[in-house]
């Protein structure tokens, strides 16, 4: 608990405190594991539509902008709902939104890239990027409950810094896991220039198709990362809110 204003702490001393409350660490990590992801399917998601289901430009990006209308829809219902269980005194309510939303965009989108059928591939990609939306907002609020005020900014910049990290190396991880599944020579951006049917465009459909169907599981061990709060989430929420009552009476000494 802390017993001094934290806005005097160095910034070395402030990231050690930052990255000791559990809770918090844990929280960083499944969202950047969901980041991970979501940073592939922004790369190379129209590139899988074309190959994959054998649209064309246009038709792939508006697919993917109906399955994103899924994840704006996820946002907002996973906020209302993690601040109803608050509400209603579970203080663990985001981290139960948080486990439900990643356990089941893997069950949702794993048979929707899987499948052939876009008629039936779309409603799940729909339902997958809505539960992958729908876990979030619980995780960044839950950052902020069992941290004191005084150190969000700090807080949220090394959060920032992981998340940066992982969104970064997500395209290269998959574009290497994605060639090496395709043969070493499927390259996912060989889709561009080859023919549908053609065994290069066939190969590297594969390997696109492989690589996001792996890419799913960072994000379950996300959601079973993120039953190891259910343990800490009430001490450390407690802790801050202590942390708050013992700087505000040292703040009016």
């Amino acid at each position: 608990m802390l017993h001094r204003d934290p806005a005097e702490l160095s910034l070395p001393r402030a990231i050690r405190y930052v990255l000791r409350v559990p809770t918090n660490r844990v929280m960083i990590v499944i969202s950047s594991l969901g980041w991970f992801f979501f940073a592939t399917v922004r790369t190379f998601g129209v590139i899988f539509m074309r190959g994959h289901f054998g649209l064309g430009q246009s038709a792939a990006i508006a697919v993917l902008a109906v399955a994103g209308l899924g994840g704006l829809a996820g946002v907002l219902i996973g906020g209302r709902v993690s601040d109803a269980l608050i509400d209603r005194g579970r203080i663990n309510g985001r981290i139960i939104v948080a486990f439900v939303g990643y356990g089941l965009t893997p069950l949702l989108l794993a048979p929707a890239i899987a499948l052939d059928a876009l008629v039936v591939s779309l409603p799940l990609l729909v339902a997958g990027t809505l539960a992958l939306g729908a876990a979030n907002p619980p995780v960044d609020a839950g950052r902020l409950d069992v941290m004191h005020h005084r150190l969000w900014g700090r807080a949220e910049g090394v959060r920032t810094l992981v998340r940066t990290w992982a969104e970064a190396a997500a395209p290269l991880a998959f574009g290497w896991l994605s060639q090496e599944l395709g043969g070493g020579t499927g390259s996912p951006f060989a889709l561009e220039g080859a023919a549908r049917g053609s065994p290069a465009a066939d190969q590297a459909s594969s390997g696109l198709r492989d690589a996001f169907l792996i890419m799913l599981v960072p994000v379950a061990a996300g959601a079973l990362i993120g039953l190891r709060t259910r343990r800490t989430c009430a001490t450390d929420v407690a802790t801050a809110a202590r942390s708050e009552e013992a700087t505000r009476a040292a703040d009016e000494e």
